[in-house]
């Protein structure tokens, strides 16, 4: 699959965890095929925020409904966004660029998998909640809760569940959690 590339400048602003990731992840983002993502959808991107550069590499899915997952690698954490809010977090603590990015493979085969479910909690149509699960002994586990602190508490409540089918099956990467 083809993602643009970044230009020789945006390179240039990534510390070197955001490089070493840039190039693996492309090799890791051409063995899926057009088959399985979005090309027009899927992207990389470099931002700047108080002169530190945040790479962001975004995966659409062409599943309905569309799953998509945002990594963001700034010069102190890595979050991976799944679909509108619920997110993971990965700990930079204690471990060298090369485990950084297996947990982080680790984590999107996780997310692209029959064995992990996104479960959205809406107020008035609006996400204020997501639960993340993993499918474990022949059962759903909740495995992590992120929300937000303000919401609609008195809106119509409403739930969307998303999946993904491109792998059959991963193991929820509890180890890589810092929280």
């Amino acid at each position: 699959m083809n993602i643009k590339k970044l230009s020789l400048q945006e390179i240039g602003e990534l510390n070197e965890f955001q490089k070493y990731f840039y190039e693996h992840s492309q090799v890791f983002v051409e063995k899926l095929s057009n088959e399985y993502f979005d090309p027009d959808k899927t992207f990389y991107k470099v931002s700047n925020s108080q002169g530190h550069a945040c790479l962001e590499l975004r995966l659409t899915t062409r599943e309905m409904p569309a799953i998509f997952l945002c990594v963001y690698i700034s010069y102190r954490e890595i979050v991976v966004a799944i679909n509108d809010g619920g997110h993971e977090n990965i700990d930079y603590q204690n471990k060298t660029i090369g485990e950084l990015y297996d947990n982080l493979e680790k984590l999107l085969f996780f997310c692209l998998s029959k064995s992990c479910k996104v479960i959205t909690h809406k107020s008035n149509g609006r996400p204020y909640k997501w639960d993340l699960y993993a499918f474990e002994d022949s059962g759903w586990k909740l495995c992590s809760t992120m929300g937000l602190l303000f919401y609609n508490f008195f809106g119509k409540r409403t739930q969307e569940a998303k999946q993904s089918t491109i792998f059959d099956k991963a193991i929820y990467p509890k180890e890589l959690f810092a929280g």
